[in-house]
Formats: structure tokens, sequence, C-alpha cells
């Protein structure tokens, strides 16, 4: 601050949150420093007043002067997702909108929060502390099978400060139907002497897994 009618080498004391700190004047100016220890006690969204005193070398104390200052908020609000669709996306659900939901804490109304999902951003607005975002259907359909997908969701609150970003994860299924084909049988004709044996029906597949039974209907019964 400065100084008017006040000698140099007198002392100026500012209180500042309960505490006096002191600098010397100095051709109608001074400084005191405020030790980060301090600082960082102050809390969020505070005004705080320092008041400047000092007197003349006569003791003449000259009138007090105030300044405020306010503290912005620093400390980060959270986000969390909810689980996605029971954690498993059905070959229905494969061909509809997915909606992924979360909550929020810390984080005011009308803040924007964004959900990756695929490498796509999809955007919602938190309100009374949730929120939620669509994937639309056709994105949907260009998710793979079998394959486990990563939803990150991330918000900052009104003064910057960004929430941990949280991850929730989904996986698909096989929505890719296999093949089967039947092999001739009996060289299409099964004869007198064949009709007292027993008869083998026999096929291959494709993309169907070791341990699937195949049924073949034959003559109105099933043989697996």
């Amino acid at each position: 601050g400065t100084t008017s009618g006040i000698e140099d080498g007198q002392v100026a004391t500012v209180n500042f949150n309960g505490n006096n700190y002191t600098g010397i004047v100095t051709a109608g100016a001074f400084s005191v420093t405020v030790p980060a220890v301090d600082v960082a006690t102050l809390a969020d969204t505070t005004t705080y007043t320092a008041t400047a005193s000092v007197s003349d070398a006569a003791g003449n104390p000259a009138t007090p002067d105030t300044e405020d200052v306010h503290t912005t908020d620093t400390t980060a609000g959270t986000i969390t997702l909810d689980e996605i669709s029971a954690d498993v996306l059905t070959a229905a659900e494969r061909g509809l909108p997915l909606t992924i939901s979360g909550t929020t804490s810390g984080i005011e109304d009308g803040q924007v929060a964004t959900v990756n999902f695929n490498g796509s951003n999809y955007t919602g607005t938190v309100n009374s502390g949730v929120f939620s975002v669509t994937v639309p259907a056709a994105a949907v359909a260009l998710l793979a099978d079998t394959t486990t997908y990563t939803a990150t969701a991330s918000v900052s609150d009104a003064a910057g400060n960004p929430a941990t970003p949280d991850t929730e994860d989904v996986h698909t299924t096989d929505t890719t139907a296999g093949t089967i084909t039947l092999d001739e049988i009996s060289a299409d004709v099964i004869t007198a002497a064949e009709r007292g044996a027993d008869l083998v029906i026999s096929g291959t597949t494709t993309g169907i897994e070791d341990g699937q039974v195949a049924t073949v209907n034959f003559n109105g019964s099933n043989y697996t």
C-alpha cells in the first residue's frame, strides 16, 4: 500500500485473517507478505478483509484502511457413472439408443457432463446431482461382438475445478449367427439292408463353439 505524512522507517501493520503482518514504510510505500502456509488455510468462496494501520514518528495513528479479497472455489466435485445396461449389451439392445447416466456431488446445476464412449463424446446437463447422455442407435450398432467398451465421464464445477473422471465397462454379446450344413445322407438312398441298421446323419458348422448341441429333426423326431 501507500502512505502520506508517514516517515520512512515507520512500521505498517496489516491484519489479515486474524494475523498481523508488518512492513517498513519507504518513500511512502510498504508491503507485507502472508506466508503460503497461511494462505493455504483460507476457506473457499469467502471474503477476507485486510486492515492496514500505521503511525507517524510522533505517534499519531493514521486512519486504518481496509481492502477486501475473495477466494474462489478450489474444491473439485465428484462424478460417478451408473452401471451401463446391467454390464451387458444384448443383441436386441444393439439396435437401440444407449442411455448412460450417473451422479455428481459438489457440481452446480447446469454444468455439462461429458461421457466418452467408443471414441465419441456425448454431453448431458447436471440437474440436482444427476445427468444422462444418449448414444444414438447408429453408433451402438457399430459396436463389435464380444468386446468390452469403457465409458469415461468427466465434469467441472462452475469455478473450473475438474472432478476426477469415472469409468464404467459394458460388454457386448455375440450377435453373429453361425452356420450349419448337413452332409449327404446315405448317398441319398436308404437301402433294404440299411433299414435294419443305425442311420448316422452328420454335418459341419462354422462360427459355432465346441460343445454346442446340434439337433437333427428326422421323420418327426429330434436327435442330438
